[in-house]
């Protein structure tokens, strides 16, 4: 079955417990591709700054570990120990994926086929940061260098035109 929609898909989560995304539904979410051992870490707390400020308000932050560019050679187990003692990480991280070819994520070839990069789809690199709406539309795709927080200003105007 071909996935038509944002909320047609069913995340594994690190836990092995599942993540319906259709749950997601009219929230602003926050997907990035993420990697402990990453010269991007740190974009970890920036990530969960989003998260803490505001979760509260309907933004749900999904980290999406991947080690396609050899800088997550920890299990799965171990990641969520250093996300959660090196950078504080409390929001939901799922098993770790595959973000590009044949072996790629769906969700993941979903969301970065509806928000291509300067080279096209495919993910460069760890931390690509993508900005999905309360309808499920990806509005922003960020790059690696760029900090998290760049999408604060548009999680805002989400967030607040969600109240109006």
């Amino acid at each position: 079955m071909t996935k038509q929609s944002f909320y047609d898909f069913t995340l594994t989560m690190n836990d092995s417990s599942t993540l319906d995304t259709s749950s997601l539904k009219g929230k602003v979410v926050v997907v990035a591709n993420t990697a402990t051992g990453c010269g991007y870490a740190p974009q970890f707390k920036d990530l969960q700054y989003l998260h803490d400020t505001y979760k509260a308000k309907g933004l749900v932050v999904i980290g999406m570990p991947s080690d396609q560019f050899k800088q997550e050679a920890v299990s799965d187990d171990d990641m969520v120990g250093v996300c959660r003692d090196t950078f504080s990480v409390s929001f939901p991280l799922t098993k770790t994926v595959r973000v590009n070819g044949a072996e790629a994520d769906p969700f993941i070839t979903y969301i970065k086929q509806r928000s291509k990069g300067l080279l096209g789809a495919s993910i460069k690199w760890n931390f690509t940061k993508f900005l999905i709406d309360q309808q499920g539309n990806v509005v922003q795709r960020l790059s690696p260098q760029k900090n998290p927080r760049e999408l604060e200003p548009r999680i805002v105007t989400l967030l607040e035109g969600a109240r109006s």
